[in-house]
């Protein structure tokens, strides 16, 4: 769905609203603000918001952040309200929460002289998105839940139940989605990239040979990947190592297309309790890590991919 579309669906949603009849309903939620995306409690209020609307029989759903249909009133609201330096991150967010990733879209928009943002959450294939372990903050109390799946009812977000899940299994069967990408690396042929001066690590780098497959319905012009390798799940006590490849050419691929490509990635970032022997360590297959199998597929119209990658 572009962007010219998306604009006409806020507008007639809050339109609707201003006139008074319900403007919220199963795939669209409006919010006062943006989640603040380095708290906790935050982060685990968006995901069960934006999972329930992924999970949700239907199509296209969105948060519609800055209008409060209560009061309808507006509040200034852009992305980097959410205290992220980037937005691609709330994909790492998903990724490393969440069991079979879903894709968000997040875009600054203007309705009149109202300045609002827009989180665009496209149907899933890969439905039902299970939070691993989902925190619930209530005063002073945080309890864990397992393995929790939500869905929106009506204008609640609800724990999904046995009927629940036959619809999304039946929805799935039922949708092609706009933009999807399935993704294969041959982990035999990845090559471990790594420079040093006096014995310190000065460039950490991978070249993995990659199988993409467009599986929706659009064209899609692949312009660069990025994905994490993690040490443990749990990212406050995590080992991480983001990689980015290079900027490709585009590598355009048309729907049901299939093409085989090798990417170089560059190590963009390192955190947690490691030096930068744990990445070398990792790919030598010297010590026990946990690949967090996420990529995402940055394309030239600015959309991003957020997929899983298979490694045969």
């Amino acid at each position: 769905m572009d962007i010219k579309t998306i604009e006409l669906e806020v507008k007639n949603t809050i339109l609707k609203s201003l006139a008074g009849s319900e403007a919220e309903n199963p795939k669209i939620d409006c919010k006062a603000k943006w989640y603040d995306l380095k708290q906790e409690s935050q982060i685990h209020e968006f995901l069960k918001d934006t999972s329930a609307i992924a999970n949700t029989f239907g199509l296209d759903g969105y948060i519609i952040i800055g209008y409060d249909t209560k009061s309808q009133n507006f509040t200034d609201s852009y992305v980097k309200d959410s205290n992220l330096k980037d937005e691609s991150e709330i994909m790492g967010i998903i990724a490393r929460h969440v069991e079979s990733v879903y894709t968000v879209n997040v875009y600054d928009i203007m309705f009149e002289d109202h300045k609002l943002s827009v989180i665009h959450i496209p149907p899933s294939l890969y439905k039902p998105h299970v939070i691993k372990n989902y925190k619930r903050f209530k005063q002073d109390k945080i309890t864990d839940h397992l393995q929790r799946i939500f869905v929106r009812k009506g204008t609640t977000t609800a724990i999904a139940n046995k009927n629940d899940l036959e619809l999304m299994y039946y929805d799935r069967k039922n949708i092609i989605p706009d933009y999807d990408v399935r993704v294969n690396a041959n982990a035999v042929s990845k090559n471990f990239l790594m420079n040093s001066t006096a014995g310190v690590i000065t460039y950490l780098g991978l070249q993995l040979n990659l199988i993409v497959e467009n599986i929706g319905k659009r064209p899609i012009a692949i312009v660069k990947f990025a994905f994490r390798r993690a040490k443990y799940l749990d990212d406050s006590k995590s080992s991480m190592v983001d990689l980015e490849s290079e900027k490709l050419g585009p590598m355009v691929l048309n729907a049901s297309e299939m093409k085989s490509i090798t990417v170089k990635f560059n190590t963009i970032g390192v955190s947690g309790e490691h030096d930068n022997k744990f990445f070398y360590q990792y790919y030598e297959g010297s010590t026990e890590i946990t690949a967090i199998k996420s990529i995402v597929l940055h394309l030239s119209n600015g959309k991003t991919i957020n997929t899983e990658m298979t490694e045969f």
